[in-house]
């Protein structure tokens, strides 16, 4: 099972991913979590990139040969090291949609789209929003409070598909975390 959490920075998403694995530790369900793509064989480093929106975009070409570099890593960690763990991913290739800045491209929304149909499925896609963006601003400030203001309202309309489900992360985390409990264990 792949489950995509999106949202803008400082709004819970790794908080949260981490209260569900908890709970599914509980009950001997085994899940791992990876930001945006997944690691193989651990040498991956985990970038935490302070100021995602202030790096030139990259040439349409490299934008396009980076995706295909995501595919091949997303299909290589399907076929040969998933296993039988939920995968939960903090930020996705679907997250270029929303926030092409972050991804430094300026390359058509619809080729993005299709490429990313390239990707293995995706079971759910939790996206959380915030009335109090405020709030989040101060949590971390990597981006400035108005573009912080208009990815969280373009977070808030963004729906890929009907397994996109949004949750608000203004309400208690135990409802959010009942939502998504519910969701993977019917499946």
């Amino acid at each position: 099972m792949n489950i995509v959490f999106l949202g803008v920075d400082g709004i819970g998403k790794s908080f949260l991913i981490q209260k569900v694995q908890y709970e599914l530790s509980k009950n001997n369900i085994h899940s791992k979590k990876y930001n945006f793509y997944p690691s193989l064989f651990n040498l991956d480093a985990t970038t935490n990139n302070s100021s995602p929106h202030d790096k030139k975009n990259r040439s349409n070409f490299l934008t396009v040969l980076k995706f295909i570099f995501y595919i091949y890593k997303f299909w290589i960690f399907e076929l040969f090291f998933k296993g039988d763990s939920i995968v939960f991913y903090d930020r996705h290739p679907l997250d270029i949609l929303v926030d092409k800045k972050r991804y430094r491209t300026s390359i058509n929304s619809n080729l993005i789209a299709l490429m990313i149909k390239f990707l293995p499925n995706i079971d759910y896609i939790f996206i959380l929003h915030t009335n109090n963006t405020k709030k989040i601003y101060f949590r971390k400030k990597e981006v400035n409070f108005h573009q912080l203001n208009y990815l969280n309202k373009k977070y808030f309309h963004f729906k890929k598909s009907d397994k996109s489900i949004l949750l608000s992360a203004d309400k208690n985390i135990d409802i959010n975390l009942d939502i998504i409990l519910k969701k993977i264990l019917k499946k």
